[in-house]
C-alpha cells in the first residue's frame, strides 16, 4: 500500500477544507487487516465534487455519474491515477448512505500517518457499507477481524 499517496491526497483535502474519509481496502489495510489494496478509495460530499475535480486537475480526473448508489440514488465517481495507483473518489447527495456515514462522527476514526490525521470509516461502518452493497463475504471478514481484536 502506498501510504505516501494517501498522505498526499489527504493533505490536498485538508488544505482545501473538504470533508472526506478513506474507505475500502486501503482503509482496511491501514487499520490492520491482511488485505492487499489495488486502489485508494475515498468519499466526499456532492457539494465538494467540482472543487475536488479542480484540485486534482493535473491528473486528468474523469468524472462520471453512476445511476445507483447504496441508497438507489445517483452518485458520482472521480477517477485518476497517481504514480500508477488508481484513486477513486465517490460522492453523493447529503441523503446518500456513504455521506450519512461520513457525517456521523461515531462512524469515523482518525489514523495518524506522518503527523497527518486521516479520517477513515470505522471497521464497523465499513462492514455495514459492504453489506449494503451485497458484498456479504467482505463484511463477514471485517466482523471476524473486529471480534478477533476484542
Amino acid at each position: 500500500m502506498k501510504t505516501d499517496l494517501i498522505i498526499q491526497i489527504s493533505k490536498v483535502f485538508l488544505d482545501a477544507n473538504i470533508k472526506f474519509a478513506l474507505i475500502g481496502s486501503s482503509n482496511l489495510k491501514l487499520q490492520g487487516m491482511d488485505v492487499e489494496p489495488k486502489d485508494i478509495d475515498l468519499v466526499i460530499t456532492e457539494r465538494d465534487l467540482d472543487k475536488t475535480v479542480q484540485l486534482f486537475e493535473t491528473y486528468n480526473p474523469s468524472k462520471r455519474q453512476i445511476q445507483k448508489g447504496l441508497s438507489s440514488k445517483p452518485f458520482w465517481e472521480i477517477t485518476f491515477f497517481l504514480e500508477g495507483i488508481e484513486v477513486q473518489i465517490m460522492s453523493e447527495a447529503e441523503t446518500g448512505e456513504y455521506v450519512r456515514i461520513l457525517n456521523e462522527q461515531h462512524n469515523l476514526t482518525k489514523m495518524e500517518m506522518n503527523g497527518i490525521s486521516i479520517p477513515c470509516f470505522t471497521l464497523e461502518a465499513e462492514a455495514k457499507a459492504y453489506e449494503s452493497t451485497q458484498r456479504e463475504q467482505k463484511a463477514k471478514n471485517i466482523r471476524k477481524f473486529i471480534e478477533a481484536k476484542q
